[in-house]
């Protein structure tokens, strides 16, 4: 588990990683293996972004408390969704995958495609490599890459920071979500896609985001 401080660096402890790796089996235990779905859409990763319409999921916090009912429905994602197959019309997620190693995250996108309806629609959005890689050849001065000093920097946030455990392009998710189960897998833009409901984008993100959405 990692520690912050106020510098934007971020670092691995053994204790907290410990106290995180505990806190999931018991919290496992104790809650519900599945759930009765009361929104029509998932969202993946929901952080202090609750949305109206959506069962809103997140990591596990770092307290025992289990007990302490909260706004989200606390999850380790790398663990079966808690919810049967073929129940939402759709899903979102925003900066979660790279919070996973690849292999998780190839579990995940394989369980949003099982709780997914025919024909549903899941938005996927990570931080995009080749957007980075691009900053790094020629230095963008965009609202999100302007704040960074040269593009070794900018790497750096991306790959050690924030907790981030796997990183992505356009044609490496696209490729996972269709060996997942997903029928086929398309590069969209911020704020545009096929389902009005799941444009959810963030729009600080926009310059660092690459926006993908499969169809089950």
């Amino acid at each position: 588990m990692l520690s912050f401080d106020a510098r934007n660096h971020f670092k691995v402890h053994l204790k907290r990683s410990v106290q995180f790796s505990l806190i999931s089996k018991i919290k496992r235990f104790f809650l519900p293996k599945t759930r009765i779905a009361k929104q029509k859409y998932i969202h993946i990763g929901c952080g202090s972004h609750k949305f109206d319409e959506f069962e809103n999921l997140d990591f596990y916090g770092s307290s025992f408390s289990f007990w302490k009912k909260k706004n989200y429905i606390p999850h380790d994602f790398r663990y079966k969704l808690p919810f049967n197959d073929n129940t939402f019309e759709g899903a979102f997620s925003e900066h979660t995958l790279e919070h996973l190693y690849f292999d998780e995250s190839k579990f995940l996108l394989s369980e949003i495609c099982r709780v997914l309806k025919k024909s549903a629609i899941f938005r996927c959005t990570v931080p995009g490599l080749k957007i980075y890689i691009e900053n790094y050849i020629e230095k963008k001065n965009d609202e999100y890459f302007s704040k960074f000093e040269n593009g070794c920097d900018a790497l750096r946030d991306l790959v050690h920071n924030w907790g981030h455990l796997s990183v992505w392009d356009e044609e490496t998710l696209k490729r996972e979500m269709l060996k997942s189960g997903f029928s086929e897998a398309k590069i969209c833009e911020f704020g545009k896609g096929e389902n009005k409901d799941l444009l959810k984008d963030l729009k600080e993100r926009k310059h660092q985001t690459i926006y993908i959405e499969a169809k089950k």
